[in-house]
């Protein structure tokens, strides 16, 4: 069956290309209409901190909510009168922050060099709106002057930067450098790069629609994104490799994707039937949301795995005995691998497999452990904020 697959899509490449361009467009249209939103509820009913929060919230709702701590630092000490008076004025304008409900004065550092404010939400950490950080993060790149320096921490703030951090792109971006390190090939290291981007495409846009049905959690579409990028251009690798081999030993280029797609495209499909199965059990933990996260990754996952054994072999029909154009000047490959460093260490290996178990035990066994941070007798900085 794969075979038929491969070949069939090998000899009708021009079609499988197109189909895989109008899914992505219409996945991703659909999406956009009718793609439902992401969230995720933390709690865990029944637990005791379950029942501390709802008693927080009873009792002291002032106090249930997210925080973020404001820190701060001056040359003259936070106790210099112009500077409290700034940070006086600092928190007056805090308070009037939508959605807070308290700014509070923290802990001093003993030398008077460091202070704290603390800044309370009505919402939960997670249900902080974004605007609502967003501006306490304004307010306080705003008074800071005249050395006067301020640092925010917390959850809420956390959330918002890592959705202004953008991990996507620079995991394609590191993708890329080792794919030109791994071919010596632009043309070569572009194709795993392209299929992993369509697949990802039509991937997350049923994602999206998934939300829907189940509860994806708001970080779901990072995870399958990282984890499709990883597989996509992981499993492409496999094919491409094994197609530039077949090609240094003097098959057509019909022949030689043939082969890597019944060899190293099966090795596909069984990987990706693993991750598959295996996120399944991210379910066991007992949470409504691990499904959506689960269901999100799954879907991803399966996405490469049908493009890596239908776009890839269409467009390795197009690039055909080219595949190795646009070559980098300052990497020297052959297409079939024999002579780099990576080829003679596998031989060394393969030739005293045991020898090197050995040694690899040892090494492991004998290197030294570091103890960890802070154990007993780690002295902390008087300045160390008690948060």
């Amino acid at each position: 069956m794969l075979r038929k697959i491969v070949t069939w899509s090998y000899d009708r490449r021009r079609r499988v290309v197109a189909l895989w361009l109008v899914a992505v467009v219409a996945v991703s249209v659909l999406a956009g209409a009718a793609g439902g939103d992401t969230g995720t509820d933390f709690t865990v009913p029944g637990s005791d901190s379950a029942e501390a929060v709802a008693l927080l919230q009873e009792r002291f709702p002032e106090y249930a909510g997210g925080t973020v701590d404001v820190v701060y630092t001056s040359p003259d000490g936070v106790t210099d009168p112009d500077t409290a008076a700034r940070i006086d004025e600092l928190a007056a304008g805090l308070a009037e922050v939508d959605d807070v409900v308290a700014t509070e004065p923290g802990p001093a550092a003993p030398d008077g060099s460091t202070g704290m404010l603390r800044v309370r939400f009505a919402q939960d950490a997670q249900s902080v709106p974004a605007g609502s950080v967003e501006r306490v993060m304004d307010l306080a790149g705003e008074a800071e002057r005249d050395g006067l320096q301020i640092e925010l921490g917390g959850y809420p703030i956390e959330q918002v930067e890592q959705g202004e951090a953008g991990s996507e792109s620079v995991g394609l971006l590191a993708a890329l450098v080792i794919l030109l390190v791994a071919f010596g090939s632009a043309l070569a290291a572009g194709l795993p790069l392209a299929v992993a981007g369509l697949a990802l495409g039509v991937g997350l846009g049923g994602v999206w629609l998934v939300a829907n049905v189940v509860d994806v959690p708001d970080f779901g579409p990072q995870i399958a994104t990282m984890i499709g990028i990883g597989v996509g251009i992981d499993y492409a690798l496999f094919v491409v490799t094994r197609y530039r081999s077949a090609l240094a030993e003097g098959r057509t280029p019909r022949e030689a994707v043939e082969l890597a797609g019944t060899t190293a495209g099966r090795a596909v499909v069984f990987a990706g039937s693993t991750v598959v199965i295996s996120i399944f059990g991210l379910v066991l933990m007992g949470r409504s949301y691990l499904w959506g996260l689960a269901l999100a990754t799954s879907l991803t996952v399966t996405a490469v795995v049908v493009a890596s054994t239908t776009l890839l072999p269409a467009l390795l029909g197009f690039a055909g005995r080219n595949v190795d154009r646009l070559r980098m000047p300052w990497f020297r490959h052959d297409v079939d691998g024999r002579r780099t460093l990576s080829w003679r260490w596998s031989r060394v290996m393969q030739r005293r497999p045991v020898a090197a178990g050995l040694a690899a035990l040892v090494a492991r066994c004998c290197w030294p452990r570091r103890p960890p941070a802070c154990a007993s007798g780690c002295p902390m900085p008087a300045t160390a904020p008690t948060t």
